[in-house]
């Protein structure tokens, strides 16, 4: 079985996962949804980490692109991040999400491929890269 190869100096999540660390954590309408990847499981190609829109306390989704952002990268899949994850500083903590990437994502090739993971707001406002 070939394993999965990321190029992990050329993912750049959310790039609130910076902008997360600055801003209040209180939530006002209209915020930016938050996360950070915490981890890539190379050998079972596997990803986790967490996604939260502090205008709802609901599951958002997570878009994956690979080999670019969403503007000229290829579309992976979309996942919810449902999944507990107790060290969140959120009063809800029902926002982790552990993914083993599919055989079919293109990505079993043993080149190196940067992701992309987008949060994507629950409210419309606007989606993070």
């Amino acid at each position: 079985m070939k394993t999965l190869k990321l190029n992990l100096f050329a993912l750049p999540l959310l790039f609130v996962m910076v902008f997360s660390f600055l801003a209040p954590m209180s939530a006002k309408a209209g915020s930016f949804p938050a996360g950070t990847l915490d981890s890539v499981d190379n050998s079972q190609c596997k990803i986790s980490g967490w996604a939260k829109d502090p205008d709802t306390t609901a599951a958002i989704q997570v878009q994956i692109f690979k080999d670019g952002p969403y503007w000229s990268g290829t579309y992976v899949t979309s996942i919810t991040a449902d999944q507990l994850k107790s060290d969140l500083t959120y009063s809800d903590k029902n926002h982790g999400f552990v993914y083993k990437l599919p055989t079919t994502s293109g990505l079993y090739d043993n080149k190196d491929h940067p992701l992309y993971l987008y949060a994507i707001d629950a409210t419309g406002y606007s989606n993070v890269d």
